[in-house]
């Protein structure tokens, strides 16, 4: 969690994008002994909300092409019934019918059921990158903005030096990155 006061007089822009840590060997690295001497960048939650939008879209398309095949799979149905009224239909025709009839509708239950979980844990991860994660924001004089800022994990750094660039000021501190267990111990 970040949160940011402007005590500035004027409005500034805070673009979490662009806030990056470099690893360091200890704490007392300078800058010049960083290991990686790149940057890694925080995520952007902005990109990642239109990534998940537009998986979102395509998702609601190939449920709606979906739709579109068991419409025409009906239809076929339908057209064979017709032209086999006349006949005489076996025992064996009838249940193969009916079991196929059964596992289109268990394949269509799942397949709709697949699709509500995709769609909503699509619209879970939409809504904490949208209002959790810390986005690209104008932050006016005396106030305040709060949110998630998320790096990629470099899972060799012990020590990171974190930059937060906002307008002409460069917040920066060293960060002690440990490996914790499920009982909460080093």
């Amino acid at each position: 969690d970040v949160d940011i006061l402007n005590l500035a007089e004027q409005p500034v822009l805070v673009n979490p994008e662009q806030f990056y840590y470099v690893v360091l060997q200890s704490p007392t690295d300078a800058e010049s002994l960083d290991i990686t001497k790149t940057p890694t960048y925080a995520e952007n939650a902005e990109a990642i909300v239109h990534r998940i939008d537009r998986t979102i879209a395509s998702a609601r398309a190939s449920e709606a092409n979906a739709a579109i095949g068991d419409g025409v799979g009906l239809l076929l149905g339908v057209a064979a019934d017709i032209a086999s009224s006349g006949k005489q239909k076996t025992k064996e025709d009838r249940q193969k019918e009916r079991d196929d009839a059964r596992k289109e509708r268990e394949e269509r239950f799942l397949r709709d059921f697949n699709s509500e979980k995709t769609f909503k844990s699509l619209a879970d991860e939409r809504a904490h990158w949208e209002f959790q994660a810390l986005r690209k924001h104008t932050l006016p004089s005396m106030k305040s903005i709060q949110g998630e800022v998320y790096f990629l994990l470099n899972q060799k750094a012990s020590y990171m030096r974190i930059y937060f660039p906002i307008e002409n000021v460069n917040i920066d501190f060293v960060y002690k990155q440990e490996r914790v267990s499920a009982d909460g111990k080093p």
